[in-house]
């Protein structure tokens, strides 16, 4: 019986994590559009020292529950969002804090939002 070499047997294995990590984003990229809950607004995020969130010029109150959203759906920390100006999609509660961002997508920023809200 003929033994692999090691670099072969590790070549192969990290090809095969290389397309399956492929088909994941693949698939994410051809997703479902998302949709987003009645009351979503649209704006532009500003990068600045968090806690302070600043949509439209405008700093906004957020919560320790604050959730952060990026263009695939992935959970974001404020530390990280980059140093940029952001369209965004954003849920805010009945007191005017901020309760959820979606970063959105170039294709989801072109569209109008009351398309992509969910219909009840």
């Amino acid at each position: 019986m003929l033994r692999m070499p090691v670099f072969s047997l590790l070549r192969r294995c990290c090809a095969m994590m290389l397309l399956g990590s492929l088909s994941l984003v693949l698939s994410v990229a051809h997703a479902d559009p998302r949709t987003f809950p009645t009351g979503t607004k649209r704006g532009v995020l500003t990068a600045s020292a968090y806690p302070d969130i600043v949509i439209d010029g405008k700093v906004q109150v957020t919560r320790p529950s604050t959730r952060i959203f990026n263009e695939l759906g992935l959970l974001v920390l404020p530390a990280t969002l980059p140093n940029a100006t952001l369209k965004i999609n954003y849920l805010a509660n009945e007191y005017g804090e901020i309760e959820r961002i979606w970063i959105l997508t170039v294709q989801e920023a072109n569209v109008d939002i009351s398309k992509q809200l969910k219909q009840n």
